[in-house]
């Protein structure tokens, strides 16, 4: 029931007494695997990451299969400014869900942090690819894509997303 009201106050906004319910939850169950998770994902909220951590940490001891659990963990650790360890847990949710988009965006992204470039030919196929071949690609390649996506693409696909974003900008039809 406890653990029903502090994702009730979540949704409603009210973090602090979320906090406090799921904290009661873990009193009583200290093995609560969803106490902990929902505990963490609170402390985030209330930007206090070194809590946020330490619940993650105690629900991925519970639950080291839960890809969730490394997911959340990781994009602590990378608030945290401590990559290697968000690529570790970024990792572990890969094993899991290899073809979790947020999980390999977020690993690529701490492994840019620290000059690790491994990622980039994966992230290429997962992403900038189906751009490429998406009907849409014009929307979905907005003028600095080009520049949040260094490295990524060949000379033709460069010219191509160039010339369509230039003729965008000159219609007004993309915002800058």
């Amino acid at each position: 029931a406890q653990l029903n009201l502090g994702t009730a106050l979540e949704r409603q906004g009210h973090l602090r007494l979320a906090a406090a319910a799921y904290e009661s939850v873990l009193i009583l169950q200290p093995e609560s695997f969803a106490g902990w998770l929902n505990l963490g994902g609170v402390r985030d909220k209330l930007d206090d990451s070194a809590a946020a951590l330490a619940a993650y940490n105690r629900a991925v001891a519970l639950n080291p299969t839960s890809s969730r659990a490394h997911l959340e963990r990781g994009h602590t650790f990378a608030r945290l400014k401590r990559f290697e360890e968000a690529v570790t847990s970024f990792s572990r949710t890969l094993q899991r869900e290899p073809a979790h988009l947020g999980a390999l965006i977020a690993r690529a992204s701490a492994r840019l942090r620290l000059c690790d470039w491994n990622d980039l030919p994966t992230l290429r196929t997962a992403v900038v690819e189906p751009i490429l071949r998406s009907p849409h690609s014009s929307q979905l390649a907005g003028p600095f894509f080009l520049l949040t996506l260094p490295g990524f693409l060949s000379q033709p696909e460069l010219a191509t997303v160039a010339t369509d974003n230039a003729r965008r900008l000159a219609l007004g039809t993309t915002p800058l």
